[in-house]
């Protein structure tokens, strides 16, 4: 029997959302991910980092942080830049989301209050003893100056600026793109250049002022016509130059520099594809080891120095190939080293969410809610708080799918970065699908059950307990729990191989949304359908909706019998639809992406006879573009951005139901070291431990006869579990050992390094 159609007028009324706060029951959270570090400022014990999530504030001495985001009066979460005035208020900088809620904030104490709009700056900021704020730089390259008095004045440079310092005479100085230096002396200012100085180059990527007022410049690469020229060094009278030829810098790439109180500086350079610091004690270059730099960040406000011999360096994520596979290396450590001392490391980062956004989020017959992205475990947010899943127990790195069952069981599917994979690749097993029952994960792929694909796009747990998996390429494959049968073009009424999204109906019959338009199964028989949607969701009532982009755009309700057109407003056609939900109390939500003019319009809300929009501007959602939305049990609306630097923000207009959210990362309660990933391994792998306190930790590589070949980490490092990589070029094939020091507790394992 063909479903009838109806359809239904509506109200094209817009109405705009309250950001009503309540400090006991908000309307809004947002949870976002702070592993790129942008900027960082000291004052006393405290730590301030600007970062892709929003501001960090952290005691290094208590390590308790706070994360201040858009609900703290931030008009972006993705900060760039920091600084602490002479008063003790720190400020920042924001990046303009779609040209919209860039600006210069000043923290009062409780909230960010904007200062001046319309600003992203992406250098750095530093304050004078004044009270100024010299800022370098906007999207157009040019310096800013922010005075005592409230005024925002753009400087006249003649150039790109780079980055700021201000020196012991509080004299601003810019480093230049392509044309050296500036410093103003009171009212005027001094150009430097390659042609009228020592400068060794006329691209100037960091500055830092020493305990003697010399100025440092650092000339990185910058293309062909700009190689990087080293470090050059001004003491008011006298030029130095310092290079891999008269040096002992490792590279003539710097990025970063900074001095701290005790006249050392301190350099990151770019060596031989890796990343090394260097320090000069005012003779010599010296390399500083015992701390991983393959994170710290280029970033010009990413390092810095208190006055008590400390200097600061900021980290970011990074994905690294291991045997062709992705891995992400989550950032979000400021890594503290001094000369007596050595390195300590600060752990900054909000684990509970994904530095690349949320893909997909379901609601499990508990009530907690799993979420899923991409290089990184699934999480799940169970009685206010949040579990962080091991990333060994889950086979893919990206959770593309999530469904649970009526007796708790929840599955999760995740595709491999290739199509059509038919065996597990080298080094591990990735993509197909996972079980959690709450203690135990199974694990099933091509290689031990009956799926024909690893790239596994969705799944559906029916009524009956049965499981359906959509693939990227192979049809639909169906496991009652004992016998799995595999449906494509070639066997059933499937429209295409590629399966986006799979419904059932209260009637039992199952929907399949596919690259080559919509079908449906029941009792052993196939069914085109006449819509071609989009995305596709059950709502609690039972009833499946659909977004149709056709002759006009609707959105359609299935009730089992009748099939409901519901007009979308105009303008709509324009839009990129993500996701679509339905909450509890029958309200519509469809999470959209970008505009034809590439500009973010948030998500739209359908109460069955008015729209209303909630847009970035009217609303504290936490990106401009929605990725995708969800609807949980309790009437909390998950709206996860677009793109990484907005995070996660969840609403309810009634007030956000959500008890002591925190983290919980289940810290080990002893000392462990596993082994090694891949192994054999060539050039590269991946070495985990486990420590269930803070202590000072040591990684070493040593050769088959016992000599120490790399110290990989020489630092003190908070509880819980923790990555490094290892990278072997440079040694030949064979066996190598690595070791684990932390407090009383060594460990030593075997790897081979197979060429």
């Amino acid at each position: 029997m063909k479903p009838k159609i109806l359809c239904i007028a509506v109200s094209l009324t817009f109405s705009c959302s309250s950001l009503g706060f309540s400090q006991s029951n908000p309307q809004w959270m947002h949870f976002t991910n702070t592993d790129g570090v942008s900027g960082i400022a000291i004052r006393g014990t405290e730590l301030w980092a600007a970062t892709s999530g929003g501001v960090v504030r952290y005691n290094m001495s208590t390590q308790q942080k706070t994360i201040y985001t858009r609900i703290d009066g931030l008009g972006s979460n993705f900060v760039t830049a920091i600084s602490v005035a002479p008063n003790g208020r720190p400020w920042c900088t924001t990046y303009a989301q779609y040209g919209i809620n860039a600006g210069l904030y000043e923290f009062d104490g409780a909230r960010w209050v904007q200062r001046s709009g319309s600003l992203s700056i992406f250098g750095n900021i530093a304050h004078d003893r004044a009270g100024n704020l010299w800022m370098a730089a906007d999207l157009n390259r040019r310096g800013f100056v922010y005075t005592n008095s409230g005024q925002l004045q753009q400087l006249t440079l003649n150039g790109y600026a780079n980055c700021v310092a201000v020196d012991k005479l509080d004299r601003p100085w810019f480093g230049m793109w392509n044309n050296g230096a500036y410093v103003k002396n009171g009212t005027q200012w001094t150009h430097y250049d390659t042609l009228n100085s020592g400068l060794a180059s006329n691209l100037v990527g960091a500055m830092t002022v020493d305990n003697q007022n010399r100025v440092w410049f650092a000339h990185p690469y910058g293309g062909l016509e700009l190689p990087e020229k080293g470090i050059s060094m001004f003491d008011g009278a006298t030029w130095v130059r310092f290079n891999t030829s008269n040096s002992g810098l490792p590279s003539n790439a710097v990025y970063q520099l900074v001095a701290d109180s005790l006249g050392n500086i301190y350099a990151l350079c770019a060596a031989a594809c890796a990343q090394r610091v260097v320090r000069f004690d005012g003779t010599q270059w010296q390399p500083v080891n015992g701390a991983d730099t393959t994170q710290f960040s280029w970033e010009n406000g990413a390092v810095a120095a208190d006055n008590i011999g400390n200097v600061y360096f900021g980290t970011k994520p990074i994905i690294t190939l291991i045997n062709g596979s992705p891995l992400y290396k989550g950032g979000g450590i400021i890594r503290r080293y001094n000369s007596v001392g050595g390195w300590t490391q600060h752990l900054i980062s909000s684990s509970t969410m994904y530095v690349w956004g949320v893909w997909t989020m379901a609601a499990d017959s508990s009530g907690s809610i799993w979420f899923g992205s991409l290089f990184a475990p699934p999480k799940q947010l169970v009685a206010g708080r949040w579990i962080v899943h091991d990333t060994t127990l889950f086979p893919s790195r990206t959770p593309a799918g999530i469904a649970t069952e009526p007796n708790g069981t929840t599955w999760l599917v995740g595709g491999n970065w290739g199509v059509g994979s038919s065996c597990p690749p080298s080094g591990g097993f990735q993509g197909g699908v996972a079980s959690f029952d709450g203690t135990r994960w199974r694990v099933f792929g091509t290689h031990n059950s009956g799926l024909p694909s690893n790239s596994v796009t969705c799944v559906l747990t029916d009524a009956s307990g049965t499981k359906w998996f959509g693939t990227y390429d192979r049809g639909v494959t169906r496991f009652d729990n004992t016998t799995w049968t595999t449906y494509d073009t070639t066997n059933s009424g499937l429209r295409n191989n590629w399966v986006q999204k799979i419904a059932q109906d209260r009637n039992g019959r199952i929907w399949f949304m596919t690259n080559g338009g919509m079908c449906s199964y029941s009792g052993g028989q196939w069914r085109t359908e006449r819509i071609s949607a989009v995305d596709i969701c059950r709502d609690y009532q039972s009833n499946l909706w659909f977004i149709v982009r056709s002759r006009p755009d609707s959105l359609f309700k299935w009730d089992g019998s009748t099939m409901l057109g519901f007009p979308l407003p105009s303008g709509f056609g324009n839009l990129s639809v993500s996701s679509i939900t339905v909450a509890p109390d029958r309200k519509v939500w469809i999470g959209v992406g970008d505009d034809y003019l590439g500009q973010g319009r948030g998500v739209w809300s359908f109460d069955g006879t008015n729209w209303t929009t909630y847009s970035f501007a009217n609303s504290l959602l936490p990106y401009p573009s929605i990725g995708a939305v969800f609807a949980d049990p309790r009437g909390n609306k998950w709206f996860a951005s677009s793109q990484p630097q907005g995070g996660l923000a969840v609403y309810n207009e009634n007030g956000v139901t959500l008890v002591g959210v925190e983290e919980k990362q289940f810290l080990p309660a002893s000392y462990s070291l596993l082994q090694n990933y891949p192994n054999p391994f060539n050039p590269t792998t991946r070495i985990s431990y486990s420590l269930p306190k803070t202590s000072r930790t040591i990684v070493r590589v040593y050769d088959i006869l016992g000599k120490e070949v790399k110290i990989l980490l020489d630092e003190i490092q908070e509880a819980g579990p923790h990555v490094i990589d290892f990278d072997a070029n440079g040694l030949s094939s064979g066996v190598y050992f690595y070791q684990l020091r932390s407090g009383s507790y060594t460990e030593t394992k075997k790897m081979i390094l197979l060429r």
